[in-house]
C-alpha cells in the first residue's frame, strides 16, 4: 500500500515537472516568435512585397483618361532606353549618374579602404597623437547621418558658414570659390567626396580596430623578435589575419554605387545641372516625382546588374585569400 502510495506521488512529481517543462517551452517559443515578427514582417513588407511589386510596376503604366493602372508591356523600359540617349550621352544625366556612382565605388576602394587600415594599424600600435586623430575620425560616426550632413552643409555655406569666415580671416579668402562650394560641378562633387570620406572612415575603423584586438599579442612579439618590420606586419600579418573583415568592407563599397543618394541629397540636391546625382539618388527623384514606373524599371534592371556583381566580388574576396581569423 505504501509503494502504491509512493508511486502515485512519483507520477504526480512527474507530471508536475512535465507540466512546468511544456509551460517554459511555451513561454520560450512565444518570446521566440514576438521578437522575431517585427524583423520577419519588415523582410516580408519592404524585401518581398516591395521587390515583387517593383518587378510588376516595370510592365505597368497609369492611365490618366481612365484614372487607373494598366499594362503596358515593354514601354516602361523604351522610356528609360530614350532617357539614356536622348541628347549627349556625355552629358546625360543618367550617365552623370553611372558615372558618380562608380566614382564613389573607386572612392571607398582605393582611398577609404586604405585610409581605414593605415589608421586602424596606427591606432593600434599607439604611435604619437592616435588619442587626437581617434577623437577626430571616430565623432563622425558617434553622430546621425543627416545630421552630420547638414552641419557639413552649414560648415561650408557662403552666407553664415564658418568655413570661409576663418579663410578670409587668415587671409585666405581667395580660395573661396566664386560660386560658393557647392555651385559649381566639380568643386560640389569634389567638397561630397571629401564628407563621405570623414564620415565613411570612423565605422570602417571601428571594425578594423575591432578585429585588430582579437589577434593574440603572441603573434606581434614572435614576428618582433623574428625582425619584422612594422609595414611588414601590417603586410604579411595583420591583413591576413583580418581578412574577412576586409572581404566585408569591400563588398560593402560595391554596394555603395547602388546606394549612396544622402551626401548629394542633402548637400546640393543633385545639382547644379545634375552633376553631383547618383544612380540612387535618380531613382528616388524618379520614384518620388510621379515617374515611380520608371523608377521601378530602373531599380529592377540595377538590380539585375548589381546582385550579380556584388557576388561576384564576394567570390573574389573569398578566393582572394583563406579565411582565418581569431
Amino acid at each position: 500500500m505504501q509503494n502504491a502510495s509512493q508511486c502515485l506521488a512519483q507520477e504526480a512529481v512527474t507530471s508536475e515537472r512535465m507540466r512546468m517543462k511544456r509551460r517554459r517551452k511555451r513561454r520560450r517559443v512565444l518570446f521566440i516568435c514576438c521578437m522575431l515578427a517585427w524583423p520577419v514582417l519588415h523582410f516580408l513588407v519592404f524585401s518581398i512585397y516591395v521587390n515583387i511589386n517593383s518587378a510588376f510596376m516595370c510592365f505597368r503604366g497609369y492611365n490618366y483618361t481612365t484614372m487607373q493602372e494598366e499594362w503596358v508591356g515593354f514601354a516602361n523600359f523604351r522610356m528609360l532606353y530614350n532617357e539614356v540617349v536622348q541628347g549627349s550621352l556625355a552629358n546625360n544625366i543618367v550617365t552623370v549618374s553611372v558615372r558618380n556612382s562608380f566614382l564613389y565605388f573607386f572612392l571607398n576602394t582605393l582611398v577609404l579602404f586604405p585610409l581605414s587600415v593605415l589608421s586602424s594599424f596606427f591606432f593600434f600600435k599607439k604611435m604619437p597623437g592616435h588619442k587626437i586623430f581617434r577623437v577626430a575620425f571616430f565623432l563622425p560616426s558617434l553622430i546621425p547621418g543627416l545630421v552630420m550632413t547638414m552641419l557639413y552643409g552649414f560648415m561650408l555655406d557662403s552666407t553664415f558658414g564658418v568655413v570661409n569666415h576663418l579663410l578670409t580671416n587668415i587671409g585666405l579668402g581667395h580660395l573661396i570659390p566664386e560660386n560658393g562650394w557647392f555651385g559649381s560641378g566639380g568643386v560640389a562633387q569634389a567638397m561630397i567626396m571629401l564628407f563621405v570620406l570623414w564620415s565613411g572612415a570612423g565605422a570602417n575603423i571601428i571594425l578594423l580596430s575591432g578585429a585588430l584586438g582579437r589577434i593574440p599579442t603572441d603573434v606581434f612579439e614572435s614576428a618582433r623578435l623574428d625582425g619584422v618590420s612594422m609595414m611588414g606586419e601590417l603586410f604579411h600579418l595583420v591583413l591576413p589575419l583580418i581578412w574577412p573583415t576586409v572581404s566585408i568592407m569591400i563588398v560593402s563599397a560595391c554596394m555603395t554605387i547602388f546606394s549612396v543618394y544622402m551626401p548629394p541629397m542633402i548637400l546640393t540636391q543633385g545639382g547644379p545641372n545634375g552633376q553631383t546625382m547618383t544612380i540612387a539618388y535618380l531613382i528616388m527623384n524618379w520614384t518620388t516625382g510621379g515617374e515611380e514606373y520608371l523608377g521601378a524599371t530602373a531599380g529592377v534592371i540595377v538590380s539585375c546588374f548589381g546582385v550579380p556583381f556584388v557576388l561576384l566580388v564576394k567570390w573574389l574576396m573569398e578566393k582572394a585569400a583563406p579565411a582565418i581569423e581569431y
